[in-house]
């Protein structure tokens, strides 16, 4: 299933994650559930697939690249909420209350030092780095703060794509202003809930890509009947690893394991994260694309097919509205790893599209349908194949 993949560094083997599935009796202890005796289906799936599926929390690195301070509300302030409380409808209206006021610092100095192989001159600019970030104009704040002044104090970190998040941090007000002045333009931990943070999002920094190895593998078990959930995952012990209440995830992962054989684009994104050429960002499953195929270029696929046949203007016009239907896009978002200290960003999107939605066109153009049928794989996702591949580089 997994063919070597040559590279000048270092091999690796392709990416999956999740393998046709096959009827089984299981042995009922090692589900540990009298649920069934009939058989059950199973699926192995990979270390990228459990990643996925687990319900445990995760920790990624984040930079540190400022801070957001809260003040306390002025007497004033808490005088206007005390009357908005006691006036009137009519009368609210002409109490405006303030909002609790914000500082947000950000430091001047987000760059990261360029890569160097002689080790003696890393050692010497890091020392360098060291000595100036002293004189951070975050950590001279801080130092003047008034902390009877202030309510609260988080951190914010760089997020990639120029995007930041708040981290908000345990503890007093003096461990809170330490944390940041110590660490301050370094990366730090942060603790997610689990790698699916919402509907068809994933935080895929917390996956070490590196470490992937194409031969482990876990076991995923449908089962019907169970009040805990409709899969489980086994280790290959046949020890329980959790119970996926999700419905969604699971039909996900076949359509990431379609997108990954059908689209080199897409598996070649990945691939770099496994070679360490890259890190990985997110995965974003998308039903609302919204590619109006009528307005842009007939993706390869149909050009492929319709380059021998000759078909109506009205014809053309009914398969590309066919395509505006039913798709699903799958995108990953990676950055290069440079060793000249400069950030590539890229995104690989691998537009999925459910042969339902050319049903309409079933009668009148049979031949196209039955050509686009030999494309399709019939998964618990549904009957999808691949449509459109779109993969984009911005600097960072």
């Amino acid at each position: 299933m997994m063919k070597q993949i040559n590279n000048s560094n270092k091999s690796v083997k392709n990416v999956w994650i999740i393998s046709g599935g096959k009827y089984i009796h299981p042995r009922l202890a090692e589900i540990k559930e009298d649920i069934t005796v009939n058989p059950v289906m199973e699926y192995r799936i990979s270390q990228l697939a459990w990643y996925l599926l687990n319900p445990n929390q995760i920790e990624i690195k984040k930079r540190l690249v400022g801070c957001r301070i809260t003040y306390k509300e002025s007497r004033i302030c808490r005088m206007k909420k005390k009357l908005g409380k006691i006036l009137p409808k009519v009368l609210k209206k002409y109490i405006k209350e303030d909002d609790a006021q914000h500082e947000i610092l950000l430091s001047d100095d987000e760059s990261d030092l360029p890569a160097v192989n002689d080790k003696k001159f890393a050692s010497h600019l890091k020392t360098v780095e060291n000595l100036l970030s002293r004189h951070n104009l975050i950590r001279t704040r801080l130092s003047a703060l008034d902390i009877n002044s202030i309510s609260d104090i988080a951190g914010i970190c760089d997020d990639y794509g120029d995007n930041r998040s708040i981290l908000n941090l345990q503890g007093k007000l003096e461990e809170k202003i330490k944390y940041i002045s110590n660490f301050i333009l370094k990366d730090v931990g942060v603790i997610l809930a689990k790698a699916y943070l919402a509907k068809g999002l994933f935080e895929m920094r917390g996956f070490n890509f590196q470490s992937y190895d194409s031969e482990k593998y876990y076991r995923l078990i449908k089962i019907a009947g169970s009040d805990k959930g409709k899969y489980c995952v086994l280790d290959p012990n046949g020890n329980i690893k959790c119970w996926v209440n999700d419905d969604t995830l699971v039909p996900r992962l076949h359509l990431l394991e379609q997108s990954i054989r059908t689209d080199y684009k897409f598996r070649e994104s990945l691939e770099e994260c496994v070679r360490g050429k890259a890190k990985p960002l997110k995965i974003f499953f998308n039903k609302k694309l919204g590619i109006d195929y009528s307005k842009e270029n007939v993706p390869l696929v149909y050009r492929n097919i319709l380059k021998d046949h000759e078909i109506k203007l009205d014809e053309k016009k009914k398969v590309t509205a066919s395509l505006q239907h039913q798709q699903i896009g799958i995108a990953f978002n990676s950055v290069s790893v440079a060793k000249t200290g400069s950030k590539k960003f890229c995104t690989s999107i691998s537009v999925m599209h459910n042969i339902k939605a050319l049903e309409q066109i079933k009668n009148d153009l049979p031949w196209l349908y039955s050509k686009i049928e030999e494309k399709v794989s019939f998964s618990e996702a549904g009957k999808f194949y691949l449509l459109d591949s779109i993969k984009g580089f911005q600097n960072g």
